[in-house]
């Protein structure tokens, strides 16, 4: 049976998992899609969607964009570019470790300062990590792009609002942090548009998208971080 959320809870009756050292991202679940909990959220009902930038188109229009930047990537955009990448030797997505893709992208760029690095990071994740935010603003790695998809709810448990959703602001918390760059944008050719300019300037920088996921998001993966770890060393050995 798929798994359900109701309310805060979220319960699987049947979870099939295989993960192997070729297919990292060999772990499908099941689970509730993120517009079935909305459909019932008057607060989000409320939003209008169409000043929002569908994940997907996004995430295609980062990976044209991409160059070889090394991608950190975690949650549900992260399942996106696993289909979308082109170098997937430059991606290292975070499995088990929620809250940490920005604090393994600042340690990647610390190491490997003539690379950009790119972080993909969620909303719910990184409010579980925010002094990670003060750490890098204190490095100030000139090479480092921290995205961060903020669509207010945890979508990978059923779509549960994250604390202080429609109250916190990543822009002005970057900000205060010490980020010496930091926007947000909630139209997608705007972002289009100002991606590249913004990519010529020195970081860290902080690029929040409001995002939504009109196609009710992708399938739910989790795998092994090990083979990933392993094909970004290598690549980066043969540099």
């Amino acid at each position: 049976m798929p798994a359900v959320a109701t309310g805060w809870h979220f319960q699987s009756s049947k979870i099939q998992s295989t993960i192997t050292e070729d297919n990292p991202q060999a772990r499908p679940l099941e689970y509730l899609p993120f517009r079935a909990y909305n459909a019932s959220n008057p607060s989000y009902r409320q939003k209008n969607l169409q000043t929002m930038i569908p994940c997907y188109e996004a995430v295609q229009f980062m990976s044209e964009t991409r160059g070889d930047a090394i991608v950190v990537g975690t949650m549900t955009p992260n399942r996106y570019w696993s289909d979308l990448s082109e170098k997937p030797h430059y991606d290292l997505p975070i499995f088990g470790g929620m809250g940490k893709a920005s604090s393994m992208a600042l340690g990647i760029a610390l190491a490997q300062p003539d690379k950009t690095v790119w972080c993909m990071d969620g909303d719910g994740s990184l409010l579980m990590n925010l002094g990670s935010l003060v750490t890098i603003a204190g490095q100030r790695p000139a090479n480092l792009v921290h995205f961060v998809f903020d669509d207010e709810a945890y979508h990978t448990t059923g779509g549960q609002p994250v604390p202080g959703a429609g109250i916190y602001d990543f822009k002005t918390i970057a900000e205060g942090a010490g980020y010496p760059l930091a926007y947000r944008f909630d139209n997608l050719e705007e972002f289009k548009t100002e991606l590249p300019r913004i990519l010529e300037q020195d970081g860290p920088i902080m690029i929040v998208l409001k995002i939504h996921y009109p196609d009710g998001g992708p399938p739910f993966s989790m795998g092994s971080m090990k083979p990933a770890v392993r094909r970004l060393m290598a690549a980066l050995s043969a540099e």
